[in-house]
């Protein structure tokens, strides 16, 4: 990422809050593309048992305070369950990832987090305006600024 945000921040502290003021709505959306834009996917071959376990415990979840961790959890997470959650990408303490099982997602030849998004938002287009609204309504953002 060229822009120090953790985007895991983008559905606690900006979805999660409903703006209800358009405007706003939209400063927000400009600066989620402009993360987006700066931002690549890495798919990492990681092995249950080997580079991390569902088992092991969440060294962060011991560590902070709830409060703290609601901003950087997703809000259906298990604050008080100390084992690691499924999309965690928590590995082993101390385990080194080898580079060979870190790779870059492309698609159409595009690396670009922004472009991998709206391909996957257009792919299943009626499940997202269906089940998230901010989802989709970024995606209109994206489509309306296109004509500009």
């Amino acid at each position: 990422m060229r822009t120090p945000f953790c985007i895991k921040n983008i559905p606690n502290n900006i979805v999660k809050k409903k703006l209800k003021n358009i405007k706003k709505r939209n400063m927000i959306y400009k600066k989620m593309k402009n993360i987006l834009d700066n931002s690549i996917f890495l798919i990492l071959d990681l092995k249950e048992d080997i580079d991390f376990s569902y088992n092991d415990i969440d060294e962060v979840k011991n560590t902070y305070y709830s409060s703290f961790l609601k901003l950087l959890y997703p809000s259906d997470s298990n604050l008080r369950n100390p084992k690691i959650e499924y999309w965690n990408m928590h590995t082993y303490s101390n385990k080194i990832i080898e580079v060979e099982k870190i790779s870059l997602l492309k698609d159409n030849n595009s690396d670009n987090a922004n472009d991998i998004l709206i391909n996957i938002i257009e792919r299943n287009i009626k499940y997202i305006k269906d089940n998230h609204e901010f989802l989709y309504e970024y995606y209109i953002f994206i489509q309306n600024s296109k004509s500009y």
